[in-house]
C-alpha cells in the first residue's frame, strides 16, 4: 500500500488474515521496484553463467538440473512463509499454480539459452512481460 508520506514505512494496527500490513512511501516503492528490476534484469546473464561452471571435468550441465538446484533453494527459503500461512489454503493452492507457472518459464528460457547469446534471449523473454 503505497501512502502519501515517503518518510518513512508504517505499520497499519489492522490485520489481514494475521499478517501485518505495511504501508511504503512514494520513494521507499519506487526503489523496491527498482532493485526487484536490478534482479530480474541479472537473470539471463546469470543462468548462463551457472550452464558453464564446471567443478570437475566433464562437465555438461543439463538446464534441468540447474533448475532443480535454484528452485530448491528458494523453495527452502519459503518453507517459512508457507509453515506461518498453512490454514490459508487457496492462498497456497494460488501460490503453487503460480510457481509452476514461473517453473516451466524458467526450464524453457535455461533450455534456450544453450543456443542463442543471453541478451538475444532476454529480448526475445522480456517481449512476454
Amino acid at each position: 500500500i503505497v501512502s502519501k508520506s515517503p518518510r518513512r514505512i508504517r505499520r497499519k494496527s489492522s490485520r489481514l488474515g494475521g499478517a501485518q500490513i505495511m504501508e511504503l512511501g512514494l520513494w521507499s516503492s519506487r526503489a523496491l521496484l527498482l532493485v526487484v528490476a536490478g534482479m530480474y534484469s541479472t537473470n539471463y546473464a546469470s543462468v548462463k553463467y551457472l550452464e558453464t561452471i564446471c567443478v570437475r571435468p566433464p562437465c555438461d550441465h543439463d538446464p534441468a538440473e540447474i533448475a532443480f538446484c535454484r528452485f530448491l533453494v528458494s523453495a527452502m527459503v519459503c518453507l517459512p512463509i508457507l509453515w506461518a500461512n498453512r490454514k490459508q489454503l487457496p492462498l497456497i493452492k494460488a501460490g503453487l499454480e503460480c510457481g509452476l507457472s514461473v517453473s516451466i518459464n524458467y526450464i524453457c528460457q535455461a533450455e534456450a539459452l544453450e543456443f542463442i547469446p543471453a541478451g538475444k534471449c532476454c529480448f526475445i523473454g522480456t517481449l512476454t512481460v
